[in-house]
């Protein structure tokens, strides 16, 4: 089997026996690399300026798939792949794994589009690599399902969190920001997490504005406006009876330690009963018109741990005779100081009066203690959760450590696979009559949308003009952070942006009217990118090639949007499978290995195809390179050139020893700077 990899250098033209080094090759030329080369006479070098990092970060194998480009920053970068990993290479960063996981031993084929490298093998998924870093999530799931009655998900993802922020935020080697995230140990219920992920968010927002800010160099953060709604419905007390009407009274209080010390909105004091009282109620008097309705509630237990409640109900009333027990605990003795747990139930009615009544304390002989209390009622549990929960995601987005994919990212965004549901109810906003709706996703770094889910259908009628969309299915894809949703207005068939949501959400009501609708959606009709290996850019389009499942077929984007690709017209068809593709100013050049086409045009849609020659092929796309606009490639009759008029021989004079070679592993590149061509092949 031909070898894949280039290890003998052959003097071309005037027999040079010179390489350039990496550092002078013209950006955007594309070589298949080894740490070692073969000379012709025997001797063995290695590549200077390129193997030299190799052997000391990664070893002495083999590299596939040198790509050298220049950004609008001026930053040169270096990408080859080495084994299954993707790496690139900076003077200022230096080497530092891009990508894992890739196919073995495929070569890779790149192309640059408006400062993205967009780059796949024909195997693995179609990849764009993007300026900047952009912290994605980890390997860790997004977490979506947990409800009212089940936080485990969303502990799973704190906990996630915890060790993802530690991690990155410690990693001083490099990193230069000072200021770190820490989680608990367990974050054991609602309360803990609203206030751990809403103080990272504030620790985040109190050093760093909103929307994306430079620091480290060339990594951005960026985190939404999303918060935790966790409010205390409690007064702040100044005595037992102030502020009014507010009355706060215990079964037993000791003179310096009154019972609105639990509500005094200081964890500092506390209530505590009279000397040798172990047991006993708190209660508070919201007064006429005051009443709540609770869902949960927080106690914290005092310095001294001994003193706090071990089992007690919470109990609402408005007669304050008749007590409903709305929450009991049992055996709670696991206290630390100053710690406060949290507690949620169900309930659907208003009480002026809650009360506490405790039958035993933690272990304490002499008094029973309470430093402070709240009740929830804004809101809702599953609100606090919801939010939890979408902030939660929203941090892991931005806040994640380096990861090797941290900068590579799919090449476009997979549509959704369902429709959403929905139904028309009770209230105002829309027409009377028949909406369609679908949703799509979207990235907003990096501006790029899918195709929309498959179409929903919802009937208005009088008085039930809002439609409530459910089962919103959020994307499992990480650059995926946004959804949009689209409707058509009353009978109508053109689909337009109603609104944008997070993609951890997965419901909407809508009441927009027609008028008040936004732009058409862009992304009917395209498809995902196919997986190709050949890749030229032109006009404005990437054009691709590569396919193994429609070798035979070259692919286009839309203009000026290279993550767009329409695979109903998207495409042209040759006779047999395409070796490489190139771009000349006035067309696009598509190889065979028997026969070279020659697209002529500036659109797809004005090209006219020229058989340029039937016999003449290109054997490899890696032996193609570009000289002063014309187009080198290696042929089964030695190296070519071509302007797109003819086609010319280029290395009559050595292709005695040439065509001995393995030249199906040809690999070429032109150094502009010296003007010298080389070429690298495989023994047989």
């Amino acid at each position: 089997m031909p070898s894949r990899y280039p290890t003998i250098l052959l003097p071309l033209l005037k027999g040079l026996n010179l390489r350039d080094d990496p550092y002078h090759l013209k950006p955007g030329e594309l070589i298949a690399a080894t740490n070692v080369i073969i000379n012709p006479d025997g001797s063995i070098e290695r590549i200077n300026g390129y193997s030299d990092f190799l052997t000391s970060d990664l070893g002495s194998g083999m590299c596939l798939s040198l790509y050298i480009f220049k950004r609008w920053s001026g930053t040169v970068e270096y990408l080859f792949i080495y084994d299954d990993t993707l790496y690139v290479y900076t003077d200022v960063s230096g080497l530092r794994g891009l990508k894992s996981g890739l196919t073995n031993d495929q070569k890779v084929g790149y192309v640059t589009f408006n400062d993205y490298c967009y780059f796949g093998n024909g195997f693995d998924t179609s990849q764009m690599i993007r300026p900047n870093f952009v912290h994605y999530k980890d390997s860790g799931d997004v977490c979506s399902t947990a409800d009212a009655t089940d936080l485990s998900s969303a502990i799973t993802l704190a906990n996630s969190l915890k060790i993802s922020l530690n991690s990155h935020f410690n990693d001083t080697s490099s990193h230069n920001d000072n200021f770190y995230v820490f989680f608990p140990e367990d974050a054991k219920d609602y309360y803990s997490l609203a206030i751990l992920l809403d103080a990272l968010k504030n620790d985040y927002m109190a050093h760093r504005t909103y929307n994306g800010v430079h620091y480290d160099n060339d990594n951005y953060h960026a985190i939404s406006s999303a918060s935790i709604s966790l409010t205390d419905d409690l007064p702040t007390m100044t005595s037992d009876t102030a502020p009014s009407p507010y009355v706060v009274s215990a079964s037993s209080e000791y003179p310096s330690k009154k019972a609105y010390q639990a509500v005094d909105s200081s964890t500092l004091t506390y209530w505590r009963t009279w000397s040798g009282v172990t047991t006993g109620w708190w209660k508070i008097d919201l007064g006429s018109g005051g009443a709540i309705v609770a869902w949960g509630y927080t106690i914290t237990s005092p310095s001294d741990e001994t003193l706090a409640p071990a089992s007690w109900t919470l109990e609402g009333s408005n007669d304050d005779i008749t007590y409903t027990t709305l929450d009991t605990q049992s055996s709670v003795t696991d206290w630390t100081g100053g710690e406060t747990k949290a507690y949620h139930f169900t309930n659907t009615t208003a009480y002026r009066y809650y009360k506490l009544n405790i039958t035993a304390n933690n272990g304490n002989s002499s008094f029973l203690g309470i430093s402070d209390i709240q009740i929830f009622a804004s809101g809702s549990y599953s609100d606090v959760v919801n939010n939890s929960i979408t902030l939660a995601n929203e941090i892991k987005l931005c806040y994640n450590q380096h990861v090797l994919d941290c900068r590579v990212v799919q090449w476009g965004l997979p549509a959704p696979s369902s429709a959403p549901s929905g139904s028309a109810v009770p209230g105002s906003g829309l027409e009377v009559g028949t909406y369609q709706y679908y949703f799509t996703y979207y990235n907003p770094v990096d501006g790029v949308e899918s195709a929309p889910s498959p179409i929903l259908s919802v009937t208005t009628t009088s008085g039930n003009q809002q439609v409530d969309l459910t089962g919103i299915v959020s994307s499992t894809e990480p650059m995926a952070m946004q959804k949009r949703i689209y409707r058509t207005t009353v009978g109508g068939s053109v689909f337009y942006r109603v609104d944008t949501i997070s993609n951890e959400v997965t419901t909407y009501s809508d009441t927009t009217g027609d008028a008040s609708l936004g732009a058409a959606c862009a992304t009917e009709n395209i498809s995902t990118i196919p997986a190709c290996r050949f890749f030229v850019t032109f006009k404005n389009r990437i054009y691709m090639a590569g396919n193994p499942a429609e070798p035979y077929r070259m692919y286009f984007t839309e203009v000026d949007f290279p993550s767009y690709y329409k695979a109903y017209q998207n495409y042209f068809d040759y006779d047999v499978g395409i070796t490489g593709l190139a771009k000349l100013p006035n067309g696009i050049l598509v190889f065979e290995e028997h026969r070279t086409w020659f697209e002529v045009g500036t659109s797809p849609f004005n090209f006219q195809r020229r058989a340029l020659s039937k016999e003449v092929g290109c054997v490899d796309a890696d032996s193609i390179t570009y000289i002063d606009g014309n187009v080198v490639f290696m042929s089964h009759y030695g190296l070519m050139i071509t302007d797109g008029s003819s086609i010319k021989p280029l290395s009559d004079k050595i292709n005695d020893e040439l065509l001995t070679k393995n030249i199906e592993s040809a690999c070429a590149t032109y150094d502009s700077k010296n003007r010298r061509l080389y070429i690298a092949v495989a023994e047989n």
